[in-house]
């Protein structure tokens, strides 16, 4: 089975106005278009390029997939000590953040004894 992983990094500018970085699931109005309130530029365009990469991934297992989306960006398949897709200020591949954090994690929680 294929799989790929990728990174939201995105703070809108309520967020950051609060204070507040890319918390968890904050993707999720962008992969469905339910943004609550105004939405600027940069927003859009993520949204068009998140719901079409989620999209094409449902239509034909590939994020690759049929549907254009607004960067050029190739999404990776996800290995272990690979790349993912970055979702931010800028759509692109990049390596596994804190790669090493989560190596020491499950070397951790899968440690057999």
């Amino acid at each position: 089975m294929k799989v790929w992983g990728y990174n939201f990094s995105y703070v809108s500018p309520r967020s950051a106005k609060a204070g507040l970085g890319a918390a968890h699931a904050a993707e999720l109005p962008y992969v469905f278009r339910t943004h609550a309130g105004e939405v600027n530029e940069n927003q859009k365009r993520l949204t068009d390029e998140i719901h079409s990469r989620f999209a094409n991934f449902i239509r034909t297992g590939n994020p690759n997939g049929e549907l254009k989306a607004p960067s050029d960006a190739e999404w990776p398949e996800y290995r272990p000590d690979g790349r993912l897709l970055q979702f931010g200020r800028e759509v692109k591949p990049v390596d596994i953040p804190n790669l090493d954090d989560m190596k020491f994690m499950q070397s951790v929680l899968y440690e057999k004894d």
